[in-house]
């Protein structure tokens, strides 16, 4: 019995190699998807359908300190400077928080502290 298994794999070896790979596929992605539910990431995940009012707060929520860099423009030397000055501030503003301390993890750090308010939980797909 275990010879004919045997022979039977080695003559179709090509058919057993891709049903193994799909269904370790199919495994990853069930692991995979419930690890997203069940830590709880999908409570947070405001790209779901159902969350466009939320994600439209928090992107008009913008302040005039963030600036977009375009991947087209001039590179000159004022870029450069504007860019390293822009860089040395967020650095520095970052070097100056309390790696322990709880507040450095607060909504109003992470820049949600309007959004935190109206999030009620969704557990539609």
């Amino acid at each position: 019995m275990v010879k004919k298994i045997k022979n039977l794999i080695v003559n179709n070896q090509l058919v057993v190699f891709i049903i193994l790979a799909v269904a370790i596929a199919a495994f990853t992605t069930w692991f995979s998807v419930w690890l997203y539910v069940a830590d709880g990431s999908a409570k947070l995940d405001f790209s779901r359908p159902g969350f466009e009012d939320l994600r439209k707060k928090i992107s008009d929520k913008k302040d005039d300190t963030t600036k977009d860099y375009s991947s087209t423009g001039e590179l000159n030397s004022s870029s450069v400077k504007d860019f390293k000055q822009r860089f040395n501030s967020l650095k520095d503003s970052l070097n100056q928080a309390n790696n322990f301390d709880e507040s450095t993890l607060s909504d109003e750090n992470l820049g949600l502290d309007g959004a935190s308010a109206t999030y009620t939980e969704n557990t539609a797909p």
